[in-house]
């Protein structure tokens, strides 16, 4: 019984410290990861069968894939900044 007390206290223990809550900013880098995977997975120049020479995009192609990358890095910089609002407020209010 001396035995069991102390062995049962020290699995309550590891059960409440082994439990994180999970906050609003655990998203901000999974957000910012889901950005970078999506461009990293944009098509590369394409390989001309009939001249053996890599050919690139066109200009209007590489300008319109530009401006989707800006967006996408907007969007997650616009919800970051608002998660990141959130948590300050929530901090405050528990002041």
């Amino acid at each position: 019984m001396k035995k069991l007390i102390p062995a049962a206290l020290l699995a309550v223990l590891v059960g409440i410290v082994g439990c994180e809550e999970k906050d609003p900013a655990a998203d901000i880098g999974d957000n910012i990861d889901q950005v970078m995977e999506q461009a990293a997975s944009q098509p590369e120049p394409v390989l001309d069968e009939n001249a053996a020479e890599e050919t690139t995009p066109s200009p209007e192609a590489l300008e319109q894939q530009k401006e989707q990358f800006q967006q996408a890095i907007e969007g997650a910089s616009r919800e970051a900044e608002d998660r990141l609002n959130e948590i300050m407020e929530k901090t405050l209010d528990q002041e």
